[in-house]
């Protein structure tokens, strides 16, 4: 079985991005793009998840607007459902004072936070290989 990362991204062309890069990894790619979706998808199979990426800034449910609590909410809902935090990376297209501040209200220290941009297939792998 093809070991996979969740994704929590709304943006389209982010998504298969980030599918293009695991691709090259040999991994492969669970996109949800709303919160919603994603605890559902989680909820159906579990902690089968290499990595989870997890947007800050997507909508909470489909066709709705971005909310900057969703990717905080889902983490706090795997960490309650027992996923080790070091395998939960919160990202944005860029750390702002609005994410820093969201960050900070989630008990998430700010060094934590990834800029998309910064996750290359490197740091991916890095980040891979970390949580064993």
């Amino acid at each position: 079985m093809e070991e996979k990362l969740l994704i929590l991204e709304d943006n389209i062309r982010t998504a298969a991005l980030f599918r293009r890069i695991l691709s090259r990894l040999e991994y492969g790619a669970t996109i949800y793009d709303n919160a919603i979706s994603a605890k559902e998808g989680f909820d159906e199979i579990g902690d089968a998840y290499k990595l989870y990426l997890l947007d800050m800034r997507v909508p909470i449910n489909s066709g709705e607007d971005p909310n900057y609590s969703a990717g905080c909410m889902i983490r706090s809902y795997l960490i309650d459902k027992k996923v080790d935090p070091d395998k939960i990376v919160l990202m944005s297209n860029g750390v702002s004072r609005n994410d820093e501040v969201e960050a900070e209200r989630c008990g998430i220290p700010v060094g934590q936070l990834r800029t998309k941009r910064d996750l290359t297939s490197e740091v991916i792998r890095e980040l891979i290989q970390r949580v064993g």
